[in-house]
C-alpha cells in the first residue's frame, strides 16, 4: 500500500489537521481525475457512489456510527487520508 505525507503535522488541533489532509487528498483525487486520459473512466469516478469524492462530514459520520469520541474519528480520518486505495488503484492503473 503506498502512503501520502502528511505536510501538517505541525498543526496542532486534530480536526483542523484532519480536514486540511482531507482536503488535500480530495484536491490530489480531483487533480489526478483531470489528468486521466479516458475521460468516461474519469467522469464514472466522479459519479460512481463508491469512488466519488465524499466532504468532510461523511468521514465523521462514518466513524461515529462506530462508538468513536470525536479526537479518535479525526485520527481515523487523517490515517485514511494518508493512504491510497488499492482496490481503485488496481482498476485504473493497468
Amino acid at each position: 500500500m503506498n502512503t501520502i505525507g502528511n505536510p501538517y503535522r505541525t498543526i496542532q488541533d486534530l480536526r483542523q489537521e484532519a480536514e486540511k489532509l482531507h482536503e488535500l487528498r480530495n484536491t490530489t483525487k480531483q487533480q489526478a481525475r483531470e489528468l486521466m486520459q479516458d475521460r468516461i473512466m474519469a467522469w464514472r469516478s466522479n459519479i460512481d457512489p463508491r469512488t466519488k469524492i465524499k466532504p468532510f462530514e461523511y468521514y465523521v459520520k462514518k466513524y461515529s456510527k462506530k462508538g468513536e469520541n470525536l479526537d479518535e474519528v479525526y485520527r481515523k480520518i487523517i490515517d485514511s487520508s494518508k493512504r491510497t486505495n488499492d482496490k481503485v488503484n488496481k482498476k485504473y492503473l493497468k
